[in-house]
């Protein structure tokens, strides 16, 4: 592990003081702009290639009280002539918060909604957080249930799954340097896919307390 204090200097020039590890430097000369940013990508590699539908208009809020209260926003967007190619669901759709839930009473019509928004052209991006709700009995919240059993929960010293406090109340957090936490997450985003047909994730940062 390398432990670094790095400061800029006034002129264009930087201070490393480094405690033990490795330091290595990577120097790409160009010497044009353009030629600096191919020696990168041939380091580190390319980035991925967005969907084209991606670099549409997009509208995105936190708030709607109900399906209803969505379907009026997009409505409106239309009524005034506004380009909406995709349309963002928070966490306002989840039961209690919860991943991978849609809540029953003012969202139950929401997969079929979805599939009207991608009929008319409008693609739909949904929110997932990075963090489980914990205090369901077993048998009642499948991720968590899956989670357990593959043991992929951020664990303090003792070995035993660190808790926080996010939107769902209590929750365990995935830890995707665990390579069976790569299979948890692709298993529970292909479920819940089959049943909302959402076009994107977008994937929220948190901080526990």
């Amino acid at each position: 592990m390398l432990c670094a204090d790095v400061t800029l200097m006034p002129a264009p020039a930087l201070t490393y003081r480094t405690i033990g590890g490795e330091l290595d430097l990577y120097f790409f000369l160009g010497p044009s702009p353009a030629e600096a940013v191919k020696q990168y990508l041939e380091a580190v590699g390319n980035p991925v290639m967005i969907p084209y539908w991606a670099l549409g208009f997009q509208l995105c809020r936190w708030g709607y009280e109900d399906l209803a209260d969505l379907q009026a926003a997009v409505e409106r967007m239309r009524q005034y002539d506004i380009p909406h190619d995709i349309q963002y669901g928070d966490i306002d759709y989840m039961e209690n918060r919860k991943d991978f839930t849609i809540d029953p009473e003012g969202w139950a019509d929401l997969p079929e909604y979805v599939d009207q928004l991608k009929e008319e052209g409008t693609r739909f991006v949904i929110i997932l957080d990075p963090a489980i709700a914990n205090y369901d009995a077993p048998g009642a919240y499948p991720p968590l249930d899956n989670g357990n059993a593959m043991d992929i929960w951020v664990k303090d010293s003792n070995g035993q799954p660190i808790q926080g406090e996010v939107w769902p109340g209590e929750v365990f957090f995935p830890d995707y340097t665990n390579p069976d936490c790569e299979d948890w997450w692709r298993v529970e985003c292909v479920d819940f896919k089959e049943v909302l047909d959402y076009d994107g994730l977008w994937i929220v940062s948190i901080l526990a307390n």
